[in-house]
């Protein structure tokens, strides 16, 4: 499969906004095409400044039930130098979920 341009997006929140306010937006912009999710990365960080990344794959039940929408391939783009330079971006206390999402395919 060819795809079009391929972005790297990074969407940083408290943890309670996921389901009221990402989540729908994101799913909006699959659903009708607009782009589609290629790799996806979750990274948390917590009070003291340590951080964590969780790839779809390892996401517990309940957090992955939140994904699965988005119908995400796991492709393995989004490298640890990535997620380090996103985690030190990051405010303490908050989730990023790190995506490559590619504009309509190529045929």
């Amino acid at each position: 499969m060819t795809y079009g341009a391929i972005d790297f997006i990074a969407l940083e929140f408290k943890n309670e906004n996921l389901k009221k306010e990402v989540m729908p937006a994101l799913l909006e912009l699959v659903r009708n095409g607009t782009v589609r999710v290629i790799d996806l990365v979750i990274v948390q960080k917590a009070a003291d400044g340590k951080f964590q990344a969780v790839e779809m794959q390892q996401l517990a039940p309940d957090m992955l039930a939140i994904f699965e929408p988005l119908h995400a391939e796991i492709s393995g783009i989004i490298q640890q130098e990535d997620i380090e330079m996103l985690a030190e971006q990051m405010s303490n206390n908050t989730t990023a979920a790190a995506r490559q999402i590619a504009q309509a395919d190529i045929r």
